[in-house]
């Protein structure tokens, strides 16, 4: 009976300290939770070896990884910003919008041409000498959408492309010229004298002399010679095209920022007028262009800069100075010259910002 009393005893002399040191945790603890509705100060450490920091906020601990953009300096929060400083230390301030670009891009181009066997080297010698691209013009309408610095943005182009030709050949040409002639004919002289019609006759008559004359003549005809001709106009191609674009947003300075494009360009030819060249078993021709073996659709890579000014939160101004190069041929594959288009232009527009 002894023995089992000193048993409880001894439980109840480990128990009592143990629930004293309880109390005074839980008492601690409310008084932390409760802090003082006046502003207090967030401290800032930095611990060297873990590379983090600490803020201490009555006790309470936060930690974060030492990139997240809070200055080093101490800052002081009221207990309303403490959602602002959980919207920090989570990350969750992202910028995501998006915008729609009005663009207007004159540009030059240039015509790559490639003979796929040697019987069209002769062709492309002659184009590359006589025909010269002009200034041509696309203008184009992409929605885009941004998140932080990167963006992605398609839509619909259209491109006039415009080629002057003056065709140098020989050809058969019909021609007028006057040929001399001449030939002889009698005509009347003067009147020389009176002739009596009978030697007993009182009626006479005139006499009149005729005299033989050469005359020299010159006739109009029609001939057919070979002649050095030109033949010259302009070609015309348009194209509908949808571009994916992707972008990174590398500066941005005050209402300034600079954005490297890149991305792919499908186009699809819809309008061809004018005349180009051809060479058959070493015999020129002229093909109506909507004649020639054209595929329907082509791509091209897509590089440039796009400088942005800020007017208004809504609206930018945006110059963007690009180089396009097709990677597939405009021709099909039955053809045995590979040609395709590099473009040079600058765009010029304005973006609107939702």
């Amino acid at each position: 009976m002894f023995k089992v009393k000193r048993k409880y005893l001894l439980s109840l002399i480990l128990i009592v300290p143990v629930l004293t040191i309880a109390q005074n945790i839980n008492i601690s603890h409310n008084q932390l939770s409760s802090p003082d509705t006046s502003e207090y100060e967030i401290i800032y450490e930095v611990d060297t070896i873990h590379q983090t920091k600490t803020i201490i906020e009555h006790d309470t601990i936060y930690q974060f990884d030492s990139s997240t953009k809070i200055a080093d300096t101490a800052k002081h929060f009221s207990p309303n910003d403490s959602s602002k400083l959980t919207a920090l230390i989570a990350g969750s301030n992202k910028n995501q919008y998006f915008l729609i670009d009005l663009l207007f891009s004159p540009f030059i181009y240039s015509n790559k041409l490639t003979a796929i066997n040697s019987s069209e080297n002769t062709a492309i010698d002659y184009r590359n000498a006589y025909e010269k691209p002009q200034t041509s013009y696309s203008i184009s309408l992409t929605p885009e959408y941004k998140i932080n610095r990167w963006s992605i943005q398609s839509g619909v182009q259209y491109s006039l492309l415009k080629n002057k030709y003056s065709y140098p050949y020989q050809g058969e040409k019909n021609v007028k010229y006057k040929q001399d002639s001449s030939y002889t004919k009698y005509i009347n002289d003067t009147i020389t004298s009176y002739e009596q019609i009978y030697p007993d006759s009182t009626v006479w008559r005139y006499v009149i002399d005729e005299k033989l004359v050469t005359v020299n003549d010159s006739i109009s005809k029609n001939k057919t010679v070979t002649v050095n001709q030109i033949e010259k106009g302009i070609q015309y191609s348009s194209f509908i095209e949808v571009p994916l674009i992707f972008g990174y947003q590398f500066m941005h300075y005050k209402k300034l920022s600079f954005d490297l494009k890149t991305g792919v360009i499908t186009s699809f030819i819809v309008y061809r007028k004018g005349e180009i060249v051809s060479f058959s078993n070493g015999i020129q021709t002229f093909i109506n262009l909507s004649a020639y073996p054209y595929v329907t659709t082509s791509f091209s890579g897509y590089l440039g800069l796009n400088i942005n000014y800020e007017l208004s939160k809504s609206i930018n101004i945006e110059v963007l100075p690009y180089f396009q190069e097709g990677y597939s041929s405009l021709l099909q594959k039955k053809s045995s010259m590979y040609q395709s288009l590099e473009r040079k232009g600058v765009s010029l527009g304005l973006k609107y910002k939702f």
